[in-house]
């Protein structure tokens, strides 16, 4: 049999004539999708650490992905997800049978069950249909990648946060031997500032310190406050506050100089106060403790220091300089890993999902 040569575009006139047409609607097409990042911490930055789950095993994996419904704006319809490489390393192609299922759930980050079927809805939908394909090579480059793994889905999927958090279920029914690793979002890094007025000198001259020496302060978790730089066994007060702009009418920072201690401010509200006394090394170390909530994750937590210093001033105290240091997790996404696909539970872990990319129209 004759071999038939492939047409070629230019050789139709009318294919000539809708082709700009074809380039306008997929331009447009393309405009209407929005794309948003989960955990939101990580869209600009690269993950804290990497999961060779589900693309590099080898062997078959099930893997429920779950984020919380207050993540979400409104209902919207989702078209593809993707996920990105971790950065910094070099991956080859490889081969993974894949099927991507959706469904709203009923539990909440902290409640997702051990049951994989525990954690579905009536509107489980499979969006991406059971198929072999290649995973793209993926030279080393530091991080954070593009999202090079995007899966557009067979079916859209209508989710709306009022039904619950949003699982995506990916099942892998094989795959070729060799590392994939994703970059995962895990619980973050709490930023730290310093806020209102410096700290004043006690009598041994020295300004006392205030700092939360835990790198990720989380909800639900206790953390550390730490003094340094006073007496040996003085005995010293922690406040903490929500506000630094002002206390009710009363404009913060409060001078305390016309009180007699000079040089010495309040910075924050004093709605909580606590105390202890330094060590034989003049430090101090006190604990703290988040609420088991995730509506505090971002929340700033105030707080400032003073001590009892009669030689200090005519007051008899010294302060601190304003801290505050922010909720960075757990992030209110969890996933449920199964050891293959056919697995029924698995092994559940709060807080920890790929970077994920989800694409909306």
């Amino acid at each position: 049999m004759k071999k038939i040569p492939p047409a070629r575009a230019t050789e139709n006139p009318m294919l000539r004539l809708l082709l700009p047409f074809s380039s306008l609607f997929l331009a447009a097409l393309l405009s209407a999708q929005t794309r948003a990042v989960l955990p939101a911490a990580f869209a600009q930055q690269e993950g804290e650490s990497f999961t060779s789950i589900p693309f590099g095993r080898s062997s078959s994996v099930h893997v429920q992905h779950y984020y919380e419904g207050r993540l979400f704006a409104g209902k919207g319809t989702l078209i593809a997800v993707g996920f990105r490489p971790d950065g910094g390393k070099s991956f080859a192609k490889k081969g993974v049978e894949l099927e991507i299922r959706c469904s709203s759930s009923a539990k909440r980050a902290t409640g997702l069950s051990r049951f994989f079927v525990s954690n579905l809805n009536q509107d489980l939908a499979t969006v991406f249909k059971r198929r072999i394909l290649n995973l793209p090579i993926v030279a080393s480059s530091p991080g954070p990648r593009t999202f090079s793994l995007r899966f557009f889905f067979d079916s859209p999927f209508v989710y709306d946060p009022k039904k619950g958090g949003l699982l995506i279920d990916l099942r892998i029914y094989g795959q070729a031997r060799g590392r994939y690793d994703l970059d995962l979002g895990a619980l973050g890094t709490s930023r730290q500032l310093s806020f209102g007025k410096p700290g004043c000198a006690g009598s041994n001259s020295k300004v006392p310190r205030l700092d939360v020496p835990t790198s990720a302060v989380l909800w639900g978790k206790p953390f550390v406050f730490r003094v340094r730089d006073l007496s040996p066994k003085q005995v010293l007060g922690l406040m903490l506050g929500t506000q630094e702009a002002s206390w009710g009418s009363v404009p913060l920072p409060l001078d305390l100089g016309p009180a007699g201690a000079h040089g010495c401010y309040l910075n924050t509200d004093p709605f909580l106060l606590t105390a202890s006394v330094a060590d034989a090394k003049g430090e101090a170390r006190l604990q703290g403790v988040i609420p088991p909530d995730p509506a505090f994750l971002g929340y700033w937590v105030r707080s400032q220091a003073f001590t009892l210093d009669s030689k200090a001033n005519r007051l008899g105290l010294t302060t601190t300089a304003g801290n505050k240091v922010q909720v960075c997790g757990p992030f209110p996404v969890a996933r449920l890993v199964g050891g293959t696909v056919g697995a029924f539970t698995g092994t559940l872990e709060q807080g920890r999902v790929p970077v994920t990319e989800l694409s909306w129209k």
